[in-house]
């Protein structure tokens, strides 16, 4: 579906928190936009690059990651370690008792990442270890916005760092947009409170595309 609507639209981008390198294992869909580390990486030239803010930061990430190794809760049943180009992620979605392991580690977390001089963030059932940088998907769909100009914008997410992106568009007065939220038992329905349009999961947004693609083949391409 990507594939069919990329070459019709000014930009088609996929924003996400996971790397941009696997981003284009996954999705190799030519002429896909791929931001990663929810906006603070990108591909670019086939390979992956932080973007310049969070270069100064990759050591600490670094030293993070080797406090958080060594952490004995990081052996909890279903706890997992990703560590990302820009940051460090900590899953506990397979844990026996999400909530009290949510807890547990957001305990053990919060000393070692505010000594490294980053930031710690809650999303869907993991932690997430940032650099200090004012980047979020919000700021990586006004990037977009500033860089291509476009007469509309449509954005569609499930998860709580896209409540910033949700935000952004609100915010934007000089072009039309549709905040789209994807509603999920795992995230708060206020994270979905910016949104135009909330739709009930993955076949309604497939079907949302559909709609957009058909309309897309009714117009010369961009």
């Amino acid at each position: 579906m990507l594939g069919e609507l990329t070459p019709r639209l000014l930009s088609v981008a996929l924003i996400s928190g996971r790397d941009t390198s696997m981003l284009a294992q996954l999705m190799p869909v030519k002429g896909l936009r791929l931001i990663g580390n929810h906006g603070l990486e990108e591909w670019r030239d086939g390979r992956p690059a932080a973007i310049p803010a969070v270069q100064p930061y990759l050591p600490a990430l670094a030293r993070a990651r080797r406090a958080i190794e060594r952490l004995p809760e990081l052996r909890l049943p279903g706890v997992e370690l990703e560590v990302k180009l820009a940051i460090v992620s900590v899953h506990f979605r397979n844990a026996g008792d999400p909530t009290g392991t949510g807890r547990a580690l957001k305990t053990v977390l919060e000393p070692i990442v505010s000594g490294c001089g980053l930031t710690l963030h809650a999303a869907r059932l993991v932690w997430e270890v940032w650099p200090p940088v004012p980047v979020d998907k919000g700021a990586a769909v006004r990037r977009l916005r500033d860089e291509l100009q476009p007469q509309g914008i449509i954005y569609i997410g499930d998860d709580v760092p896209d409540a910033a992106a949700f935000e952004a568009l609100a915010a934007m007065l000089d072009v039309v947009t549709l905040a789209v939220g994807v509603r999920s038992a795992e995230v708060a329905a206020e994270t979905f409170s910016a949104c135009d349009l909330v739709l009930g999961g993955q076949p309604e947004v497939h079907g949302l595309l559909r709609r957009l693609l058909e309309h897309a083949m009714q117009i010369p391409p961009p």
